[in-house]
């Protein structure tokens, strides 16, 4: 849907637009539209892990595990090389 909206209300405009949130690398190049897009760019906000523990704890929303640890790595490795461990997005599997 994001990708679909910069096209028809921004790219034939020659405007940037950013996308920020939770997206996923991967799901912005599997979108339908992303062929239409002239050109794109990718940037991944990252932080250190104890980091984002000391960060986690300060919002109180529940104590830091190894899945949220597991999950910043999957994404620095995935923003380098999107090819990389797709069964993670596209499985709904849970493995022991």
């Amino acid at each position: 849907m994001w990708v679909r909206t910069y096209i028809e209300k921004h790219q034939a405009r020659d405007q940037h637009a950013i996308i920020c949130g939770e997206a996923v690398l991967g799901d912005i190049h599997a979108a339908p539209s992303i062929d239409r897009v002239d050109d794109w760019q990718a940037c991944l906000l990252d932080c250190d892990d104890m980091t984002r523990v000391d960060r986690l704890r300060q919002r109180g929303t529940g104590e830091p595990n190894m899945h949220m640890l597991c999950w910043a790595a999957w994404l620095r490795v995935h923003a380098l090389d999107p090819t990389w461990a797709r069964d993670v997005i596209q499985s709904r599997a849970i493995r022991e």
